[in-house]
């Protein structure tokens, strides 16, 4: 049987490799191969906890998160040291790490752009370069912007994005990520540090801010960090970055399609990016496990009952949580002002936001969490 997997990102390779290993001959297109995807590249405790290879591999350079400190607009800081591993990598090495594991595999990679699918019987895909292959089953793992999505379903609703854009910047960030909420602001900035450079960025539900506005903020963040940190950046060399990101309401949850006869949608092609967080990798590398468990079943529909068994109803509490947990307040100050305040004081607030900044909180039970640490003593 012949699988047609369009990209080659986390989701993607991650399920050519599971998928070549159980004997299925897996056709992996995408013109750039490995490649610096504009995001943090923060992989979460969960992810490493369950794909173990991420953290023991030694070949593919990555770092280890210690400690997380935030701020709030009124200057209010929280710092946690991580009880569970986290760490970063620069896209491109994860990328390296997961294609080569696919080829490994058996996985056969096509560097060339898919510009059209189709179907008569077998699955036809079209690359740039004029060449028609066959498929018997076809996987979208094509990032937000998946033409197999808008072949098939239409694309994600404009409404349902965030837009993400940033610096990578050589220097030495250290083991510690920054990361500053502000007022009103469905995101956040963020200070990544990699190997041998830092990774600075902004993300933002779309139409809520000008780019020029958040291109204007990552700026001024990048100062008061080099003021907070003394640590000294090359900016000339600095590399700017822009993309869009998933960033779906709860109501398209409710209806989110993510396969059918014979095809299926993985990672960003889906949608399966965390609401809150807008983290992703891990989300991807476990629809992709889940995608290859049906797949090997012989049952392909039922990835959909699968992922929404798995995490659907944590992406859909996520929705919800979101616009609390940036516009929401209580007595004057805003919720996450209060979330820092309570977990500067109790051990166990400090618990959770640290899950949750380090994308290990289940926010189906963030609430029962969270009631379960109330300071009553």
């Amino acid at each position: 049987m012949i699988i047609a997997i369009v990209g080659a990102g986390p989701a993607g390779a991650f399920l050519a490799e599971i998928l070549s290993k159980r004997g299925f001959d897996c056709l992996l297109f995408d013109p750039r191969g490995v490649w610096e995807k504009p995001c943090g590249g923060g992989i979460p405790g969960r992810a490493l906890e369950r794909y173990k290879f991420l953290l023991s591999d030694d070949t593919h350079p990555k770092q280890i998160i210690k400690r997380i400190t935030l701020f709030s607009l009124k200057k209010a800081c929280l710092s946690l040291e991580l009880d569970r591993p986290f760490c970063i990598y620069a896209r491109k090495d994860l990328n390296r790490l997961l294609i080569e594991r696919a080829a490994q595999a058996g996985a056969r990679l096509v560097k060339q752009k898919v510009v059209d699918v189709g179907r008569n019987g077998a699955w036809r895909i079209t690359t740039s370069d004029g060449k028609d292959s066959t498929a018997d089953i076809l996987i979208g793992a094509d990032g937000a912007n998946s033409i197999v999505r808008q072949k098939l379903l239409g694309p994600i609703p404009a409404g349902d994005f965030a837009v993400t854009l940033g610096y990578n910047v050589p220097g030495d960030g250290g083991h510690e990520v920054l990361i500053q909420f502000l007022e009103d602001f469905s995101g956040y900035l963020w200070a990544f540090p990699r190997i041998d450079h830092i990774n600075f960025g902004v993300v933002n539900k779309v139409g809520e801010t000008a780019s020029v506005d958040l291109r204007r903020m990552i700026n001024d963040f990048i100062s008061e960090y080099c003021q907070r940190t003394g640590v000294d950046l090359q900016m000339d060399k600095a590399q700017f970055y822009g993309a869009k990101v998933p960033m779906l309401g709860a109501r398209s949850w409710r209806s989110l399609k993510a396969c059918g006869d014979d095809w299926a949608l993985v990672g960003d092609a889906a949608g399966f990016v965390d609401p809150l967080t807008s983290e992703g990798i891990y989300f991807a590398m476990r629809s992709a496990e889940i995608l290859a468990d049906a797949i090997i079943s012989g049952e392909i529909t039922s990835f959909q009952r699968r992922w929404k068994k798995d995490f659907g109803r944590e992406f859909k509490w996520g929705s919800l949580w979101m616009n609390y947990f940036y516009h929401g307040s209580l007595l004057g100050r805003s919720i996450i002002d209060w979330m820092i305040k309570l977990s500067n004081s109790h051990r166990g607030f400090r618990s959770v936001a640290a899950n949750v900044l380090a994308g290990n909180q289940n926010y189906s039970t963030l609430g029962l969490d969270l009631l379960l640490r109330l300071p009553f003593k």
